[in-house]
């Protein structure tokens, strides 16, 4: 190639001693072409520095590439291709392109495009290579796109940061689009009388209100809106005077999981929706009194006597939730007992799911007609915005094949905003949540105190990735348990440790679970259950007296449909074991409670399970005590609860089984050292990229 290319003959090749210039069959080519073949000493780079300046500069522009698309280092040779691209076909790489989906592949009403990103031109080929797709990873070449190459830019600017007050809203920079927000805010509350206008009784006080700004963006990071919002200044409140009762119940994130696994297996439709200002749909029964809106006063020195549920006060969420179940309820559903943000309806076909979390509803169920029936009876009682197919859901990134039967669910967009909030972007990747000589230790005399801003960063670390281990890492979740338990005093160690473990999700932000059809299960006792299966199973394990300090144990579990986790948890028992088979015991305690609401659910939604369900422990002299009713002096002085147990497996509830260690998928759970990778094999984990 390079003597056609540059019609000049090569007489002299220099290179290092890399095994492909050394192999018989190539040394032998280049006698035949009478090339002199040149050396380089070891560890000299600079005696071929033409080639290895080259190399160095390819290397580190699609390094850039790769970073700024926001794409895994598996498309390095795409990247590489790019940095020299041919003109004529040039693209910004990794910039969003809409592809045109064929006729014959797509129904006449879904959408002709679809979004995903630009890869090279191919050498060979007219059109263009696009990255992702149905298959995440892999590459297709297209003709017909059209592309986003503005938004690419975005990286490079930093967007202003929301306004903390109304003056900054209508001063700064984004004016056009605050003003209009806040009134419409306004505008809002006045068309849904939300207050009176009224004279302050004597003796009572009216309490505060402010206005919070959010820039609303989507799963891909594009800003989609400017939200104002005003809220009462709850905290003023007063107990028996303001408010009475505050609990309102919230979508567990085990119902989540169990919804989307049923709706993937089974290829039910999945919806969202969203009720407009819906707090402002509860009615307030107690006289609550608040200042006029900040910017909005009448100068009468008049107060707003609440007629319903504003943002802020503390009885708003559950307000709100009587007026939803009221609306639910009165158009036939039913309230699920394993969770109460569960709505059921019908059965069947025309069976439906309605799960909410606050104002966002997601609606599953294998008839559209009944999905659009529902769609009609809310938006009959309240303002609501419907968004299509689930997409992004609570920070959750949900990609779906529904005629393929796999969901994926990630998030990459959340995790890369705690990185980048934290600035915690440089640095040596690490592929374990803890170093491997991590062991929690509180604070003494000797450690380094934080400071007031550092004791703020920490707490909000912590909070941030529980939120990621809760939802999709549950890699992450033995690490965060334990440095959640020192959030009162925390030292630089701990702080450090925290960053490492945000380092860490960063170093693998898309990683995730995926519910599919194809493949096989990869758990123990899995012989026989065909893949897809809506069969629960459950790992359970403990490690005893890992606690220097008071000795107690970690218990940890996880909960599995298909394969998939759907629920999990890494924590401290409450109380001290004398013995390895207790602190096994005392787990499976928990456990069954999780796995007999677990049954309840799937009861309730119409996937009952058939027989027992199969309970794995590592811990042959707990299965014994589970099984063998007998009191001696090594269970005698235990408590009456943990016996529970015996009746649960009496009763056919759960089935105990032993497994080995090396098999044991909720070993992760209790103890540090294991990396994402280490997992694979027991949990069906998936893997995104490792950026």
């Amino acid at each position: 190639m390079v003597e056609r290319q540059s019609q000049r003959l090569v007489k002299v090749l220099r290179s290092d001693r890399g095994g492909e210039f050394l192999g018989a069959d190539f040394t032998a080519w280049l006698k035949k072409n009478g090339i002199r073949h040149q050396l380089t000493c070891p560890g000299t780079p600079q005696q071929n520095g033409i080639a290895e300046r080259a190399n160095r500069t390819i290397g580190e522009a699609a390094k850039a590439l790769l970073r700024d698309a926001g794409l895994p280092y598996k498309f390095w040779p795409e990247a590489v291709r790019q940095v020299k691209p041919l003109v004529d076909m040039l693209r910004v790489w990794g910039c969003m392109g809409l592809v045109m989906v064929p006729k014959e592949q797509r129904h006449k009403l879904e959408q002709s495009t679809t979004r995903e990103k630009r890869a090279a031109a191919p050498p060979s080929r007219l059109g263009y290579s696009r990255l992702g797709g149905p298959k995440q990873g892999a590459m297709a070449v297209q003709a017909d796109e059209s592309d986003d190459e503005e938004s690419a830019f975005c990286f490079f600017t930093t967007l202003p940061s929301d306004p903390a007050t109304l003056h900054e809203a209508w001063t700064g920079p984004l004016k056009a689009k605050w003003n209009p927000s806040t009134d419409e805010e306004f505008n809002s509350l006045i068309e849904n009388e939300t207050w009176d206008l009224v004279n302050l009784p004597k003796g009572r006080r009216a309490i505060g209100n402010k206005w919070v700004f959010r820039t609303k963006t989507g799963a891909d990071g594009e800003v989609e809106r400017y939200k104002s919002r005003l809220v009462a200044k709850g905290f003023e409140q007063k107990e028996e005077e303001d408010y009475k009762e505050v609990f309102a119940p919230v979508a567990k994130t085990g119902t989540l999981k169990t919804l989307l696994a049923i709706a993937t297996m089974k290829g039910w439709s999945v919806k969202q929706m969203d009720i407009i200002t819906a707090f402002l749909n509860g009615v307030v029964v107690e006289d609550i009194y608040m200042e006029q809106l900040v910017g909005y006063e009448d100068g009468t020195g008049r107060v707003c006597k609440l007629k319903k549920a504003i943002y802020g006060l503390k009885q708003a969420p559950r307000c709100w939730y009587e007026k939803l179940a009221e609306v639910l309820l009165a158009g036939g559903f039913n309230t699920s007992q394993a969770d109460h943000s569960l709505f059921l309806l019908g059965e069947g076909e025309q069976q439906l799911c309605l799960l909410i979390y606050v104002d966002d509803i997601l609606l599953f169920s294998p008839s559209m007609e009944q999905i659009e029936r529902t769609q009609k009876l809310l938006m009959d009682s309240f303002k609501c915005k419907m968004l299509g197919d689930v997409h992004y859901y609570l920070g959750l990134q949900i990609e779906r094949d529904v005629e393929k039967r796999w969901l994926k669910m990630h998030q990459h967009k959340y995790i890369s905003g705690v990185v980048q909030r934290y600035g915690i972007l440089e640095g040596r990747t690490v592929r374990t949540p803890l170093p491997a000589d991590f062991k929690l230790r509180k604070a003494t005399e000797d450690d380094v105190v934080l400071e007031e801003e550092e004791m703020k960063e920490y707490h909000s670390l912590i909070e941030s990735v529980m939120y990621a281990a809760v939802q999709t890492r549950l890699d992450a979740s033995f690490g965060v348990g334990q440095l959640a338990r020192v959030v009162q005093q925390p030292t630089a160690e701990h702080l450090e440790v925290a960053r490492r473990m945000v380092r860490y999700l960063g170093s693998t932000t898309s990683a995730g679970v995926q519910f599919s059809m194809a493949g096989q299960l990869k758990q123990p006792g899995a012989e026989g259950v065909k893949p897809g299966s809506l069969k629960l199973t459950c790992f359970t394990d403990a490690t005893w007296a890992s606690e220097d300090e008071d000795c107690s144990s970690i218990g940890g579990f996880a909960c599995m449909i298909g394969g998939v986790p759907v629920s999990w948890r890494s924590k401290k028992q409450s109380e001290i074991a004398q013995s390895s088979a207790e602190a096994e015991y005392m787990a499976l305690y928990h456990r069954i409670k999780e796995i007999v609401s677990l049954r309840k659910l799937l009861e309730d939604i119409g996937e009952k399970q058939d027989g027992p369900t199969p309970l794995f422990t590592d811990s042959k002299g707990a299965i014994g005590m589970a099984t063998n009713p007998i009191l001696n002096g090594l269970n005698k002085h235990m408590k009456i609860k943990w016996h529970w147990v015996r009746q649960m497996v009496k009763e056919g509830v759960v089935e105990l089984h032993h497994v080995k260690a090396s098999k044991q998928a909720a070993d992760f759970l209790t103890k540090p050292y294991i990396t994402l990778l280490a997992i694979l094999d027991i949990l069906i984990i998936l893997i995104f990229s490792q950026d």
